[in-house]
Formats: structure tokens, C-alpha cells, sequence
């Protein structure tokens, strides 16, 4: 594809040739028809003194206008004469070197010039039929017939191919010296306006790119790459047109995530506020009957109420724990300390840790490791926390009695981790929001319902996602991948 200062040139240059041909063709049209008028009006009395001379028959009008034609030939060479009866029939002519190509004259072009019409009127030239030339003519009276005419036609064959070759080495000259002027000028225009148009249209293109790369920073390679891709495939404007339409892009869709974030923020607060409020409530219930029923309470009913608030009192420390920590993550203030270490030997550990909790639910913990050092390069610290999130949600939500999966297999040059329990499933409606914090979450009972989006964090860290698939016989699968170490 050509560049707009290209374009531009061939463009003006183009332009500038197609004017000066226009206009050089209009001046040799206007050239001849001035000449034609010219030499019609000088030479318009000619038939006239000719018709003066050409009397009698045929026969001696042929004779006549020989002598006529002789006598005219050393002052007006080139002039056909020729006698017309009053239909513009052709009598007589003069000379006879050419046979006629039409025996009769239109008589409306000789009517028009003995009335007086502006010349120049071209008639009928009878030795060319596809022709019309100047003429001069008078009116011519013959004995014992209706009035005829006296028709010279002017510049005749041989003056005719004279004259248009004139013409034709005018045009020619012309023409030669509007591809040696004008081009030249039209590529120095051309020249001229690429310095004050696509220049600065060219920086306009690069600033424009430029606020495009910088307005989605996590998209700025492969935008840098796309455009030094089509750097031979569009011109400036075509370039500044697809920034105008990326940059436009990128910013409806800030400006749609902007709203979505304020929505998200507002649910959020509205989530969070619940989850403080139903503990607060709860704690302080149990904590004024302890207190202002302290004779009517027997000792077993005060260790509960105490037992129970003291749970609601760890679980808004659970929900405060996890509301820094998220906040944390997604401020950007936590950064993995990748190391190697086994994956396998961290899931033992982690089962180890919960399995209390597991037992206590009368719950099993089964762990399916596949054989061979399974190690990863990731942060130790994260990688336990996300699979002590996944299994603890696991135990929370599966039924007394359940099964709660751990597997680590390879897959490829990944290592895929699951958890999977044998619960109630999560519902339809609550899968879009489910790792989003700002969502509805997954209802628990002794938990601020964060974890899964915790675990969203971390691994996102990694450069990895954690996925819910449906378990083969009922509850939830958690699944996430990790590369392998070879």
C-alpha cells in the first residue's frame, strides 16, 4: 500500500496532467473555431464574385467554374467549388480529381449563412461524407431553372490535412511540455504537502498510539505488535482511524469496567456489612443474657452462650483476617517468592493440619497422588493457603459422613490439582460471582465466604485460575494447574 505522501503526489500530479490536457485541448478547439470564423468572415463575399462569373447551362457553368477555380487557385489554394441546383444536388464541381462521396448538400447551413447567422457554420463537405467544413456561398440563377447555388468549401482536403497536422504538432508540443513542466511541479506540490499535511499527521498517528498503549497497559505488546504489523499495510490516515477506534474502544470499556467496579464495590460493602452484622448480633445477644440474667442461667446454658459467642467472636476474626488479606492482594502489596519444592509433601502437610477438623465432622480426607517427585516452582506459603482454603470450604460444606478428594496428577507440562467433595454442589445462579468478592458468595455458616476469592488472587499470582467443574457423583470439583518441575 502506498503512503499518504504518495498517494498525495500521484494524486496532484495526476490532477495537474488531467488539467493542462483539458486545457490544452479547449485552447486548440477555441483555436480552430476562431480561425474558422476568422477566415469564413474574410472569405464570405467569395461564392458570391464566383456566382457573378457562372451563368448558362451546365455545360458552360462547368467551364465557368473551371476557370473560376484556376483563377482562385494561386490566391485561395484548396477551395472546392461546386454548383448546387435548389434541392442541394451537385451540378457541377470543380476540381474533379476525387470522385463525390455524396451527391447532395444539407441546405440549412447555407440558408444560415445568407441569413446572417454567427460563424463559424460548417456544411457539408461532398467529397468526404462523414465531414463538415467552413464554406462561403451565394445564391446562383440559372436560366429556365429555380435558383441554385455557388458552394466552395473551404480548406479542402489537402488544406484540411495540412492544417490538422498543424494542430495535431501544436497539441503534441503542448502536451510534451505539460509532462516536462508539470510533473515535475506536481511532484514538488506533492513534496510540499507532505511536509505541511502528512508530517504532522504522522505525529498525530504515533501520539495517538501512544495514548492508546498507555490507556490498557496489560495489552501494550500485542497492540505494539499489531500496529508495527500493519505499518505496510495502511497509510497515516488509515493508522490514525484504527487508534481513534481502539482508543475510543479501550476507553468505553474502562469506562464500562469502572461502572461494573462501582456496582461490584457497592455489593460488596453491602455483603460485608451483613457478614459483620449477623456475628455482632449474635455475640451480643448471648453476652446480655449472660449478663443480665446471670441467677436464671444454669452453668451448662452459660458455657454455651460463652462457647457460642467466643465462635462468632473467631469468625469475624476469620472475616477480618481475610478482608487484609484480599485487601492486600489486590493492592499489588503481595509478591510470590517462587521456590522448588514438592507439591505432594505440601498436601500431606496440609491434610495433616485439617484433618481434626475433618474427623470431627466424621468426614474422610483421601489423598490421590500420582507416583514420581510431583514438584512445582511457586510460592510454598501461597500455595498452602490456597489448597487449606479449597479443602477447609470442602469440610464446611460437605455432610457429616462425606468423602473430601485431594488429587495431584500430571498434566503435560502442568501438575492439575483438585479438590472435590461430595456436597450439595454450588447452584447455577451463584457460578458467574463465585471467585469474584464483590458477588454473591457461597453461603457459610462459620465463615466470611472470602476464601474463594482469596485463592482467585493467589493464583492468579502464579499466572494461573482456579475452575469449578461438577463432580461424577455429585458436589464440586475445584481444579487449578501449576508447571511442573522436570
Amino acid at each position: 500500500m502506498l503512503t499518504l505522501w504518495q498517494r498525495l503526489a500521484l494524486v496532484f500530479g495526476g490532477l495537474l496532467l488531467a488539467c493542462f490536457g483539458a486545457t490544452a485541448w479547449l485552447q486548440t478547439a477555441q483555436g480552430t473555431r476562431q480561425a474558422q470564423q476568422t477566415e469564413q468572415q474574410l472569405l464570405r463575399r467569395l461564392a458570391m464574385h464566383i456566382a457573378t462569373e457562372v451563368t448558362g447551362s451546365n455545360t458552360l457553368a462547368d467551364a465557368q467554374l473551371q476557370a473560376a477555380a484556376e483563377r482562385l487557385s494561386t490566391t485561395h489554394p484548396g477551395v472546392d467549388l461546386y454548383l448546387l441546383d435548389d434541392l442541394g444536388r451537385v451540378r457541377a464541381r470543380h476540381p474533379r480529381s476525387a470522385p463525390l462521396q455524396r451527391d447532395m448538400v444539407a441546405l440549412q447551413p447555407l440558408r444560415d449563412v445568407l441569413s446572417g447567422q454567427p460563424l463559424p457554420i460548417l456544411g457539408d463537405d461532398p467529397l468526404h461524407a462523414g465531414q463538415r467544413k467552413i464554406f462561403s456561398v451565394a445564391r446562383h440563377d440559372q436560366p429556365g431553372r429555380p435558383d441554385g447555388y455557388v458552394y466552395a468549401v473551404l480548406h479542402g482536403s489537402a488544406h484540411a490535412m495540412a492544417a490538422a497536422d498543424a494542430r495535431g504538432g501544436a497539441t503534441v508540443r503542448l502536451a510534451l511540455w505539460a509532462v516536462c513542466v508539470v510533473v515535475p511541479l506536481g511532484w514538488v506540490a506533492a513534496l510540499v504537502a507532505w511536509r505541511l499535511v502528512a508530517r504532522p499527521l504522522s505525529r498525530l498517528t504515533a501520539e495517538v498510539q501512544a495514548l492508546e498503549l498507555a490507556a490498557v497497559p496489560g495489552q501494550a505488546a500485542v497492540v505494539r505488535g499489531a500496529a508495527t504489523a500493519g505499518q505496510g499495510m495502511h497509510d497515516e490516515i488509515s493508522a490514525l482511524r484504527s487508534a481513534f477506534l481502539n482508543l475510543s474502544r479501550s476507553n468505553a470499556a474502562q469506562w464500562t469496567s469502572l461502572n461494573q467496579q462501582d456496582q461490584h464495590r457497592r455489593e460488596w460493602l453491602a455483603n460485608i456489612s451483613h457478614d459483620l452484622r449477623t456475628p455482632l448480633a449474635s455475640m451480643q445477644g448471648y453476652l446480655e443474657t449472660v449478663l443480665l440474667q446471670p441467677v436464671s442461667l444454669t452453668d451448662a446454658e452459660r458455657d454455651q452462650y460463652l462457647r457460642t459467642a467466643l465462635s462468632e467472636c473467631r469468625r469475624l476474626g476469620r472475616l477480618a483476617q481475610e478482608l487484609l488479606e484480599l485487601a492486600r492482594l489486590e493492592l499489588g502489596a503481595v509478591k510470590p517468592d517462587f521456590e522448588t519444592f514438592s507439591l505432594v509433601e505440601l498436601a500431606q502437610d496440609v491434610l495433616q493440619k485439617l484433618a481434626l477438623s475433618a474427623q470431627a465432622r466424621q468426614q474422610q480426607l483421601v489423598p490421590d497422588f500420582a507416583p514420581g517427585a510431583l514438584q512445582v516452582q511457586a510460592d510454598i506459603g501461597m500455595i498452602e493457603r490456597v489448597l487449606t482454603n479449597l479443602i477447609d470450604n470442602a469440610i464446611r460444606h460437605t455432610p457429616p459422613g462425606g468423602r473430601i478428594c485431594l488429587q495431584v496428577a500430571p498434566d503435560g507440562e502442568f501438575l492439575r490439582i483438585a479438590v472435590a467433595d461430595h456436597g450439595p454442589g454450588i447452584p447455577p445462579a451463584l457460578r458467574p460471582g463465585l471467585f469474584s468478592h464483590s458477588m454473591h458468595r457461597l453461603p457459610s455458616p462459620d465463615g466470611g465466604g472470602l476464601g474463594l476469592a482469596i485463592v482467585q488472587q493467589l493464583l492468579q499470582l502464579h499466572g494461573s485460575d482456579i475452575r469449578l467443574h461438577d463432580g461424577p457423583g455429585g458436589g464440586a470439583v475445584f481444579s487449578f494447574s501449576l508447571p511442573a518441575c522436570r
